[in-house]
Formats: structure tokens, sequence, C-alpha cells
């Protein structure tokens, strides 16, 4: 049984499932998928693996999609592929996130058993709110908008991956994205908190 792996960096990575122009785009699916929208993000929670998500890859071939490692679309919550799923259980302890699978419904049929959403399933503090400027959507709970954000040192306390509480973003550990640049485009997804923009 793997115990959690330990970050190598004082400071995390943004994993940002959106921010890549190239590749496969997909929309959640929120009519055929049993895994509502706004509970994807949500952490501490294991997903029963009897409910159903779907995203739609309506302007791409099933052959072109598989050809790529990360799908990009859905907010705060990457989907990759199996090669990338196989990685992260060789580097990530059981107790820090789930892989739940993902239907990817192409222009000529249905991707199943391929594609994983990777869910971290522990809560972290990593932005430095004294010294961000942030725009709250809940007070004092969640903020969707920011003009800058400053991370907080050694925030995933020995961890390789969490979700930060207020932002909701997805952040790893250099250890974590140093072995998934060895596959396509993943560079383009990472960025440090100070270098995020939205």
């Amino acid at each position: 049984m793997k115990t959690a792996a330990k970050a190598s960096d004082q400071f995390p990575w943004a994993w940002f499932p959106w921010a890549e122009e190239r590749g496969v785009s997909v929309i959640y699916d929120f009519r055929g998928s049993t895994l509502p929208s706004g509970e994807i993000s949500r952490v501490e929670t294991r997903f029963d693996l009897e409910r159903k998500a779907i995203v739609l890859a309506s302007e791409y071939t099933s052959e072109y999609t598989a050809g790529h490692h990360f799908l990009r679309g859905v907010p705060n919550t990457p989907i990759v592929s199996f090669e990338v799923a196989k990685l992260l259980k060789s580097v990530l302890g059981v107790a820090e996130y789930q892989l739940f699978p993902v239907t990817v419904a192409c222009l000529d049929g249905e991707l199943t058993g391929r594609y994983f959403f990777v869910r971290p399933l522990v809560s972290v503090d990593c932005v430095d709110l004294d010294k961000s400027s942030v725009e709250w959507f809940a007070p004092l709970k969640t903020f969707f908008k920011w003009e800058s954000l400053v991370s907080c040192p050694n925030c995933l306390m020995g961890m390789s991956l969490g979700r930060d509480k207020q932002s909701r973003i997805f952040v790893v550990s250099d250890t974590v994205r140093a072995k998934l640049l060895q596959f396509d485009l993943a560079r383009e997804y990472f960025r440090r908190l100070e270098d995020c923009n939205y």
C-alpha cells in the first residue's frame, strides 16, 4: 500500500486543465451524465464508480482524440489518458486522489476506459489571502477572480497534490509536474500561482 508521496519543492504548481489552446477541447454532458458537474471539484469524498461522467468531443474523431493524453475544458479538474493515470498511480499516495472514469463522446463513437478525471481528496491552504488580491464569490469561502495570487510556502505539507480551499485550484508538487512533462503538451498546463491570470 502506497503512502503519501513527499513534495520536493516549497511552492506548488497550479494545474490548469483549460490553459492549452491546442489539442482536444471537451464539454461536460449535463444530460447524459449521472454525476452532477457541481460535484466534480469536491474533495474529501470518493465518488461511487457506478455513477457516470460523459464529456463531448463532438468536433473530433475517436482516433484523433485517443492520441492526446490531456483533454481540456472542464475547469479545475484534469482529464487524463490511461497512460498518465498509470504514471500517477506510481507516484501518488492512495489517500491523496481518486481516478474517476470518463466516457468521451466523439464524432464517430465513444471512448470508454481510456480517460479519467484526476480528483484530489485533500484540501490545502495554498493562497496567502493577506498578500493576494481576490474577488470573493462567497464571502471568505471561495473566490472566482483575482488580480494577483501569492502562494504559501510548504502548503502541500508533504503531499503531492491537493485542491486549494478558497480558489479550488488544483495544485501539485514539483515531483508530480516533473513526471508529467514526459507527455506531449503537458508543460502548457502548469504554472506557479503567482503567474496565474484569471
